[in-house]
């Protein structure tokens, strides 16, 4: 069975490390980290299922059509002020929500 891929792109909000290990403890996903979006180009050929990002400079055109986004700029601030590590559950839980209706 093949498992699926997520790319974590860097994000401003959260630490990536921590998001990165909570969203493969909570999907069961493989994860990996980016700095950008254009290093995920690079790692195309692992057929990710969905990108995980907070900002807008993603373009979907360079991926199949099988490939979701997330931005999870759009949930920090319904997320504040709780405690960080909170946050990061919270987003996970949204995350693998997510992944189940796509």
């Amino acid at each position: 069975m093949m498992q699926d891929v997520i790319f974590l792109i860097d994000s401003e909000y959260f630490d990536k490390n921590i998001l990165g290990m909570t969203l493969e403890k909570h999907t069961r996903c493989k994860v990996f980290n980016f700095f950008s979006f254009e290093e995920t180009l690079l790692y195309k050929n692992l057929r990710p299922s969905l990108i995980v990002h907070d900002n807008g400079i993603v373009d979907p055109t360079y991926f199949d059509s099988h490939v979701s986004f997330y931005d999870i700029s759009n949930n920090k601030e319904s997320l504040e002020p709780k405690d960080p590590s909170e946050v990061i559950l919270e987003l996970a839980g949204k995350v693998k929500d997510y992944l189940k209706a796509s």
